[in-house]
């Protein structure tokens, strides 16, 4: 998804906790729900995620939770 963002023209930041064997690099290795929020509120339009769930969706709340707090724009789960 991010590539097709690339090809539309739009700045595209991705992110995960980790870099796991398969997947291609990210633009930052970050711990969405313990760290500072990277992006500035007024630089981030849109957060498009596929967040943790965790027991009884607790986590994906939480994400959710932050992901508003730290982008005026838009916040979608995919």
């Amino acid at each position: 998804m991010a590539d097709v963002l690339r090809v539309a023209g739009f700045d595209v930041i991705t992110s995960d906790i980790v870099t796991y064997r398969r997947s291609r690099p990210h633009s930052l290795i970050f711990d969405f729900l313990n760290g500072s929020a990277i992006v500035p509120p007024r630089f981030c339009d849109v957060i498009i995620t596929n967040p943790p769930y965790g027991p009884q969706n607790c986590t994906a709340a939480k994400f959710a939770r932050l992901a508003l707090q730290r982008c005026p724009g838009v916040v979608r789960s995919c």
